[in-house]
């Protein structure tokens, strides 16, 4: 999903913010009106009827009257495009979630209807087909799967999801080689917060893993000071940006380390689902579960009732730190990189022509130069030594 900051849309509240436009693959229906005007989109998609009620694309028919923004037009053709194709909807536009698409009223979760994926269907074959993989190494009784041991040099991000150790949701962490786009670490359970901040201290030394972690909720502030008191390091400070890490901030000892998953769902799922569109390799049978069950729920990503997306979370905060953080701090490391060679000094070798040396004589080699001399030889020493109050020998 491409997220929007800056740009708002017309809606019948007036111009409105909305959070994005998401991307899906779709079967789609044309509906040709009687002045002149047409609107393709998916079968699911929201419109309003002449008596203002919602009625889906799937269920028009020739002679229906759909209201616009100008008043009410008539269907007089359809036509039925049953090839998926590319089809884009606002995400949250205004309180009501309502916008103008070509003069039609829509309403934004067209194409987030309650039951579609959020990982559109022929990114979940890709995964299935080329990227699942057996673990190399499982450890802790087979709670902890390993793809693939640390590489030196690698940039190595661990997200954290955390629980309480007794409710019905897990506490998982994932360990990504953003280096490489993949998968290479992954961890679920359930035990307390201060106990998975032990474990994940051990692998995220092993990894040399900069830490995410999520603390909505209360649960993940435990493990975050947890890691502090066992002097972890390297922890994601939300707010904190990396170019400016030589900058004293007299306050950031009282940061808790984290991030604060909900207030960023939306970006964060967004991110998620862009690296696996484009190739982010995911490994785990468990996680791929996880996605199959991921849809969207009244316009909003969720889990499915009686599943869960704790695997999910941990990846797509890692992905998202990942996608926004490093390439922060690499654009400063080549700018910084970029000042520091316009600092380089030039030099020039300075090679003198004197063939005879006296400490207790001064060097005139240059002015002797620019008045046409020559150099003092030996033999000039000794022809007038006299004037230094020495006979010659």
């Amino acid at each position: 999903m491409k997220i929007n900051n800056k740009y708002e849309i017309l809606s019948p509240e007036g111009f409105v913010d909305f959070d994005g436009v998401q991307i899906l693959k779709k079967s789609t229906k044309e509906i040709f009106f009687d002045n002149g005007l047409k609107l393709r989109a998916s079968y699911n998609h929201k419109i309003y009827d002449y008596e203002g009620g919602e009625i889906l694309v799937k269920d028009i028919l020739i002679g229906y009257k759909i209201k616009s923004e100008s008043g009410f037009l008539t269907v007089v053709e359809i036509v039925d495009h049953k090839e998926p194709t590319d089809v884009y909807d606002v995400v949250n536009a205004g309180e009501k979630h309502m916008y103008y698409t070509n003069n039609i009223i829509s309403h934004n979760c067209n194409f987030l209807g309650s039951g579609d994926n959020v990982i559109p269907p022929e990114t979940m074959k890709r995964i299935k087909d080329n990227d699942l993989k057996e673990p190399e190494n499982k450890f802790m009784g087979g709670v902890l799967w390993q793809w693939k041991e640390p590489v030196m040099d690698h940039k190595y991000i661990l997200g954290m999801d955390v629980s309480r150790g007794d409710s019905e949701d897990f506490t998982t962490f994932t360990i990504i080689d953003f280096d490489e786009r993949e998968q290479v670490l992954e961890y679920i359970a359930k035990v307390p917060p201060d106990v998975v901040a032990e474990i994940a201290y051990k692998w995220g030394t092993m990894y040399n893993a900069l830490i995410i972690t999520d603390i909505t909720g209360g649960m993940g502030v435990a493990t975050s000071r947890k890691l502090q008191e066992l002097g972890y390091k390297n922890l994601y400070v939300d707010g904190v940006n990396p170019g400016d890490k030589w900058k004293w901030d007299p306050k950031i000892n009282e940061k808790i380390p984290g991030i604060n998953f909900n207030s960023k769902r939306v970006q964060i799922v967004a991110s998620f689902e862009e690296a696996l569109r484009h190739n982010f390799k995911v490994r785990s049978q468990r996680l791929f579960n996880e996605l199959n069950t991921f849809v969207y729920v009244n316009g909003r990503p969720d889990h499915q009732k009686g599943q869960h997306d704790d695997l999910i979370m941990a990846m797509a905060m890692a992905i998202y730190v990942g996608e926004t953080s490093f390439a922060k701090l690499e654009k400063v490391t080549e700018q910084t990189k970029a000042m520091l060679n316009a600092w380089e000094v030039q030099t020039t070798e300075h090679r003198s022509i004197s063939t005879n040396y006296n400490p207790g004589i001064p060097n005139m080699d240059h002015l002797n130069q620019s008045l046409g001399l020559h150099t003092p030889t030996k033999s000039d020493y000794e022809n007038y030594l006299w004037l230094f109050g020495k006979s010659k020998r």
